[in-house]
């Protein structure tokens, strides 16, 4: 069963920062063969572990708080949801529009 994310999964910004390219590759490798193409602006990830690891990481590092703890709690609160465990699915509905008109 895969766990959930805690706060031992979060490297110091500086350890990030060292890894990043490379993880970031092996990331996007992960999650081509699970994102489904829905129509020309919907498409469906499915998820796991590591690819929340990589969203928690990069919402820290978007938002410069990986030194505050509350900050990385209501990452993993808000990603944690999202791994799937035995008997569930996940997935991200993601619905993408290039411009700002289409978007409106």
């Amino acid at each position: 069963m895969p766990a959930l994310l805690s706060r031992n999964d979060i490297p110091t910004a500086a350890e990030y920062e060292q890894t990043r390219d490379q993880y970031r590759r092996q990331i996007l490798v992960q999650k081509q063969p699970r994102r489904v193409l829905v129509g020309t602006n919907c498409s469906v990830h499915f998820e796991n572990r590591e690819i929340m690891r990589y969203q928690v990481l990069e919402m820290l590092r978007a938002e410069g708080t990986f030194a505050n703890s509350d900050a990385i709690e209501d990452e993993l609160h808000a990603y944690n949801p999202l791994i799937t465990q035995p008997g569930t699915l996940c997935a991200t509905l993601m619905f993408e529009y290039p411009t700002e008109d289409e978007r409106q």
